[in-house]
């Protein structure tokens, strides 16, 4: 018993207890300094100076509502929802304009592709997931739909062989961190609702995140995992706005993860 005691109360455990809880109360106290910069207006959203910067009840770096009362009336009666196939024409165009040979083009713009179908299909499960009856997914344009079409106006895919080198450096050597904050990827997309029947816009949002802050994470050394994880928690975010009251809080994301999976 002395000696479990001695080895659970070590000094060198204890600081290092306290040095994590530190960090961690630290970044989730400086959410601002972290997030991550907004992305340049890529052009999908018409008139992105009407949005507002940084809503407090929303997880997204601009919203515009429109008229709140219409929009609020809108949802209370249009009980279904088109989701469009992503578009990810302005990712296409960055990818073309890059100096790199035809076959990496080729290979990015399928990623890209693949990145668009499992954005559609999230936020499908989850509006499903959240919707309990109300609000029905349909196909085409209807009198009580609404419509919400998403662009992907930025993928920057982790870095996975330099962060492996960061993370084995930094074993060994210090401040080697900045090694794999260059590493880092990044994902962004700009989004309307629209009246299905009308195409009258009555929302706009646009948001951009890059990868989590984390002592290790296996997501580090995959292209994707990040993206995927920033999507899943778009998707979240959008199936509550949809299916909960506009003056509803929407949670905003952790900037970062203790879990290394």
């Amino acid at each position: 018993m002395k000696n479990y005691n001695r080895s659970c109360n070590s000094p060198s455990k204890i600081w290092l207890l306290l040095i994590c809880l530190l960090i961690t109360f630290s970044i989730n106290g400086c959410r601002g300094l972290l997030k991550a910069s907004p992305a340049s207006n890529a052009g999908f959203i018409p008139n992105p100076e009407l949005l507002e910067k940084d809503p407090k009840n929303l997880p997204f770096h601009g919203v515009w509502l429109g008229d709140s009362y219409k929009m609020r009336k809108t949802l209370m009666t249009h009980t279904k929802i088109i989701i469009d196939p992503i578009n990810i024409e302005y990712i296409e165009k960055k990818i073309n304009s890059k100096n790199i040979p035809p076959k990496f083009k080729k290979e990015r713009i399928e990623e890209a592709k693949e990145v668009a179908a499992y954005m559609r299909q999230k936020f499908i499960d989850e509006i499903n997931a959240k919707a309990n009856g109300v609000l029905e997914i349909v196909e085409t344009p209807e009198a009580s739909a609404v419509r919400l079409q998403i662009a992907i106006v930025e993928l920057t895919p982790t870095n996975a062989v330099t962060n492996l080198l960061g993370t084995t450096a930094s074993f060994f050597l210090p401040g080697i961190g900045i090694l794999k904050r260059a590493a880092k990827g990044s994902v962004a997309f700009e989004a309307l609702i629209k009246d299905a029947e009308t195409n009258e816009i009555m929302a706009a949002f646009k948001d951009r995140v890059t990868d989590k802050l984390s002592p290790i994470s296996v997501k580090d050394f995959s292209q994707y995992a990040h993206t995927r994880e920033a999507i899943d928690e778009w998707a979240e975010a959008f199936a509550k706005l949809l299916t909960a009251p506009l003056d509803t809080q929407i949670d905003t994301a952790s900037l970062i993860t203790l879990l290394p999976f």
